[in-house]
């Protein structure tokens, strides 16, 4: 994580020997944030315009609208619309409609063509 210091010269930001906390000195730092249960992070390329996810459902395309909490530029965190254990495509597909069959390609054969959202793995994880 990256923090910003906004007045690191400042009376506040004074070590206990008086110096000021400045460029390439280390803190420890405390981040509090949101805790997010049954929450699933797929990655970026997986997310589609309009917050639609393609999944591979008995070797047809399921084009599905997800919730998305947040996103960046390598992953996007799901809340609602995708479950543990499906297949999301992150390739390209032409003209995709729902049904259109499909044929998840062998991760040894073309690394990353699809993803399986399981337990607490990179890229896909359980953000609970």
């Amino acid at each position: 994580a990256v923090a910003e210091v906004k007045s690191p010269y400042g009376e506040q930001t004074l070590f206990e020997s008086g110096a000021p906390l400045a460029v390439g000195l280390y803190v420890n730092a405390e981040i509090s944030g949101q805790t997010l249960n049954d929450a699933i992070t797929i990655p970026r390329q997986a997310l589609r315009a309009g917050g639609r996810v393609f999944v591979v459902n008995d070797g047809a395309l399921e084009i599905r609208t997800v919730t998305v909490n947040y996103t960046n530029h390598e992953s996007a965190v799901i809340t609602e619309g995708l479950d543990l254990g499906e297949q999301v495509v992150i390739s390209p597909v032409r003209d995709p409609v729902n049904g259109l069959r499909v044929v998840p390609m062998d991760e040894a054969m073309v690394k990353g063509e699809t993803q399986t959202a399981q337990e607490p793995t990179t890229p896909l994880e359980d953000q609970s």
